[in-house]
């Protein structure tokens, strides 16, 4: 019941508004052995930087090795910005 209320509050904020408490969220779920939610959480705010790693353990904790990669990649792509 908590996390609707959160969810549905963090939903009418922009998306730099929400990023901190939906990291957040996120962090927590993937610490807590909640992968599926995690990337639950990662849906309301865009790829790159911390997002995507997180979106990367996620994956990762899930089985999903390639996709892993390919979330740990964008976040260095973003990290090291274009070439």
């Amino acid at each position: 019941r908590e996390l609707a209320l959160a969810r549905a509050a963090l939903v009418r904020r922009s998306p730099e508004a929400r990023a901190p408490f939906v990291l957040a969220a996120a962090r927590s779920a993937v610490r807590l052995g909640r992968a599926d939610a995690a990337l639950r959480w990662l849906r309301f705010v865009p790829p790159g930087g911390a997002a995507s790693v997180l979106r990367g353990e996620a994956l990762l904790a899930l089985g999903r090795a390639g996709e892993a990669a390919a979330a740990f990649r964008g976040a260095l792509r973003g990290a090291l910005g274009p070439e």
